[in-house]
């Protein structure tokens, strides 16, 4: 057997350059995503309160080594390029995120008016009047026509402000999760009437919003891109809907799926949340950050006890623990699962974490998240092997992320075919496996 294809995929770099589908199921891991990016939108928040106290590690030498690995990584991300190809069509000038902005806030207000249609649409299209799914589609062309402008876009940058810190809230899972079920309703509605190369097209969009979206340094930005893309990988492209693509089609969608596949992290970056946290504790000790995000910093600050500033001290020693952590991680970023869980289990239990409040909240929120990137990278590559196997091809060895060798393909006795990870057996059998059923 060949060698599993994605063996040495890893995280983005930041600092340094070094299913078969389906209607309740597939909103699950959703909704597993949002619980993530809830939890790591209120660490900061809960530290900023004067949770954290302790004593004064490292001192003013510590101090001064969380200012000064900001200052590099500030810079470093300033400098990083994030230029990139679309994964099909040809690229134009322009800042993708902009686009996307648009598509955002057209979303916002459609999401509203068309909250129960949109969900019927997806669970019972059968039960829409024809002319109430034409005037949806309508209404939605706009939001999708700038997700699809992004897309194509040259830079693909994320709008990162680090002295505000995190800039949105875990209902943005929300919006972003209509406009890509909206895209999905309308590659179905595109299959129907036979135009099988615009249903992919607007597939492969709708997942490039994702992957452009994981490269955010902020960890409920990557948790919301893992929702968008198990919902463009998993829901908008059943069995049935397969069945329904030409040759050329399926080869363009194996071509997306695959460079999809090779800009997809299986590890966390958390640099960035680390970023967040010192910069805002910076910005207390300066005086500032009134009326922010993360102005409880402020508030902490000025209740400091005489024991020199505890709270401080103590999310500066967590932020230098959690660049230490990240820089070991590293060695086993190409790991199988299960000893990078175990790793991640091993440093979640020890001593020096449990000491640190912030290290002990957060370390468990990076493996929860690290295991959502991984479930969310095998949902595309089951995919990858479906696409392939309709297509008439022997499937090349993909490597499982949550296994330790290639996905799993059975040839049944009923002669269907089942396409399975081994991460299937934690109850997520709606994005962890498909089968094939014989034309």
């Amino acid at each position: 057997m060949a060698r599993p294809i994605g063996a040495t995929d890893g995280a983005a770099s930041f600092v340094d350059s070094g299913s078969s589908g389906g209607g309740p199921q597939a909103d699950r891991l959703p909704m597993q995503m949002s619980k993530i990016a809830v939890a790591a939108a209120v660490l900061v928040p809960l530290v900023s309160g004067g949770v954290v106290s302790g004593s004064r590690p490292g001192g003013d030498e510590g101090w001064e080594r969380m200012t000064e690995w900001v200052r590099r990584a500030e810079s470093a991300w300033e400098q990083r390029s994030f230029e990139r190809a679309p994964i099909w069509g040809t690229a134009t000038d322009g800042e993708a995120f902009e686009a996307y902005a648009e598509a955002i806030a057209a979303t916002t207000a459609l999401g509203r008016e068309d909250e129960v249609l949109l969900r019927r649409l997806r669970l019972h299209p059968d039960q829409v009047e024809a002319a109430e799914a034409e005037s949806f589609a309508l209404r939605w062309q706009r939001p999708l026509a700038s997700m699809s402008t992004g897309a194509h876009r040259r830079s693909a940058r994320p709008p990162v402000d680090w002295r505000r810190g995190a800039s949105g809230s875990p209902s943005r899972l929300l919006v972003y999760r209509d406009l890509v079920n909206a895209a999905t309703i309308e590659v179905r509605r595109r299959l129907a009437r036979g135009e099988r190369r615009a249903a992919v097209e607007l597939s492969l969009d709708a997942a490039t919003f994702g992957t452009d979206l994981v490269r955010s340094p902020m960890l409920i930005d990557q948790m919301v891109a893992c929702a968008l893309i198990a919902i463009a990988a998993g829901e908008a492209w059943s069995d049935e809907d397969l069945r329904r693509l030409d040759p050329e089609s399926l080869r363009m969608l194996a071509e997306g799926l695959a460079r999809i596949d090779q800009r997809f992290p299986l590890t966390v970056d958390w640099r960035g949340e680390s970023l967040l946290l010192a910069g805002a504790l910076m910005r207390a000790g300066e005086g500032e950050g009134e009326g922010e995000e993360l102005s409880g910093y402020a508030a902490a600050s000025a209740r400091t006890p005489e024991d020199g500033g505890s709270e401080r001290w103590a999310v500066a020693g967590a932020v230098l623990q959690q660049v230490a952590l990240w820089e070991r991680l590293r060695q086993s970023a190409a790991a199988p699962w299960q000893v990078r869980e175990q790793e991640l289990e091993r440093l979640t239990s020890d001593a020096a974490v449990q000491q640190n409040p912030v290290m002990k909240t957060s370390l468990p929120i990076f493996r929860s998240a690290e295991l959502s990137l991984r479930v969310t990278a095998a949902a595309v590559r089951l995919l990858r092997l479906a696409v392939a196997l309709h297509a008439g091809q022997e499937p090349v060895a993909l490597l499982d992320p949550l296994g330790d060798g290639p996905l799993r393909v059975v040839q049944r006795a009923d002669g269907s075919t089942l396409l399975r990870s081994a991460g299937w057996t934690s109850g997520r059998t709606n994005v962890l496996e498909r089968v094939l059923r014989p034309r």
